[in-house]
């Protein structure tokens, strides 16, 4: 620690009485306190506890921090700021900790963009922040996870609003949900598919920014070394052209739900399939990963083999210099299938995870079938709460949510007693940072759209992705 701090100013302005001028006890609630800010800069050391109004680290030498904020704030009139002048705090985070309460609704909060600064007031119970770039840092040009929150490469909270899209739809023609990318043969051979590169979703629905590819090596589509799923040249027409919208498209390995934990040579072969994907799309910051799709219920699976799989995901694709967001499959509640603090470790390393949330039958899910709203809405916030309570974790901190699958049918041959109102609570949600419908076309109850025309689903999520969701609907 250097730069001894001052000991702190106190200016003392007093109302006079307006009528006699002189200062009596009924003028003392007009005294306004001023603290003339005090600083210190933090040049070594792991921790440390603020004394100062103001705290620069700038460390010799770059590690992770820790400042513990002051015990005995002054309440609303004073500002406290924290500022990586370092500028690594994206390496090396910082961590602010109150001695009391909470700050920013949690118990801790982390500067990790270079030269974040952050302003604070103590209200009393506890610390906000109120100016800085912790809530919007300046843009880094990639999407990034900070303090809870999904940030746009220009420094904007992000927000995502789509569609699922089956991996055969997404590059197949001729088929009555294909969307079609006009270059890609079957296999290598044969005469090219026709269609529009994917740019149909944006016709029926013109505001969608967030899509989630699910491959499931469907249309006998060329594959990767190995065999393991879908080559990443299948794609790269009908990505390119919707991240040049500036739509977000997540690729996901989707083999179905309850699949079997790969181990292995399978284990490898997944692994160098993400690790292929990444590479292709390694310099579009729109392109993001999703683990496993739903893989809990399998045959041997337990919270160890799932989480374990999911570092296996994440490591496989940071393993080729990738840092784009990873959603994070979990089930609702994370508790009945581990998703607890025993397997925290698996996370805590993780940098740009995100959580993904199926929300399906809520009050069905939940134990109490009902069709009412209001009832869908409380099991939607308890499945946020459990998510946020479950125990876990990453390097970031608080990990975001988004709804990677949700709609009107668990199993796509009919509506469920509690479809639309899952819907309407998912996409009502405060607490989530993006909602993916399913599906663009299955052949199902759930379909958004078959052959170009909009269903009564397709219809709803319309009015949503415009911004005027209903405030109730038939399903």
């Amino acid at each position: 620690m250097t730069d001894t701090p001052r000991s702190q100013a106190v200016l003392i302005t007093a109302a006079a009485d307006n009528t006699t001028g002189n200062y009596t006890n009924q003028n003392q609630r007009d005294f306004i306190v001023t603290v003339v800010p005090t600083g210190t800069t933090l040049t070594s050391g792991s921790s440390v506890t603020m004394t100062t109004t103001v705290l620069l680290v700038n460390k010799t030498s770059g590690s992770p921090t820790t400042v513990t904020l002051p015990a005995s704030p002054i309440v609303f009139t004073q500002t406290y700021i924290v500022k990586d002048q370092k500028g690594d705090a994206a390496t090396n985070n910082i961590t602010l900790v109150p001695s009391s309460g909470l700050i920013e609704g949690a118990s801790s909060f982390v500067m990790n963009v270079n030269r974040m600064s952050v302003s604070l007031i103590f209200d009393g119970t506890n610390w906000n922040v109120v100016v800085g770039t912790a809530i919007a840092p300046t843009g880094t040009g990639q999407f990034v996870v900070s303090n809870g929150k999904l940030l746009t490469p220009t420094g904007s909270v992000f927000y995502g609003m789509g569609t699922n899209v089956a991996d055969w739809a997404a590059v197949g023609g001729g088929g009555p949900g294909n969307i079609g990318n006009g270059t890609k043969t079957v296999n290598g051979s044969g005469t090219p598919i026709t269609g529009d590169d994917g740019l149909y979703i944006f016709t029926l629905f013109p505001q969608t920014n967030f899509v989630r590819l699910n491959c499931q090596k469907g249309l006998a589509l060329d594959t990767n070394a190995g065999s393991y799923n879908d080559a990443p040249s299948n794609f790269t027409t009908f990505v390119n052209n919707l991240t040049s919208k500036k739509c977000v498209v997540v690729i996901e390995d989707h083999v179905g739900s309850s699949p079997t934990i790969p181990s292995g040579a399978t284990l490898t072969n997944q692994n160098q399939w993400y690790a292929d994907m990444a590479t292709t799309f390694i310099n579009n910051p729109y392109v993001w990963f999703g683990t496993m799709n739903e893989p809990w219920g399998g045959s041997g699976t337990t919270p160890a083999t799932m989480t374990a799989n999911q570092l296996q995901t994440y490591n496989a694709i940071r393993g080729t210099g990738n840092t784009n967001p990873i959603l994070l499959e979990i089930s609702n509640p994370p508790s009945s299938e581990g998703w607890t603090s025993a397997v925290a470790s698996n996370f805590s390393g993780m940098h740009n995870v995100v959580w993904d949330l199926h929300c399906y039958t809520l009050t069905v899910n939940a134990g109490n079938p009902s069709s009412s709203q209001s009832a869908a809405n409380t099991a939607m916030a308890n499945a946020i709460g459990f998510v946020q309570n479950c125990g876990i974790s990453s390097a970031d901190g608080v990990i975001p949510i988004i709804c990677g699958e949700y709609g009107p049918s668990v199993t796509g041959s009919s509506i469920d007693i509690d479809g639309a109102t899952t819907v309407l609570a998912v996409q009502n949600s405060p607490s989530l940072f993006g909602t993916i419908a399913w599906t663009w076309y299955s052949g199902s109850d759930d379909d958004i759209q078959v052959t170009g025309n909009v269903t009564t689903w397709g219809t709803e999520l319309q009015e949503y992705l415009a911004g005027s969701p209903p405030s109730s609907w038939a399903g």
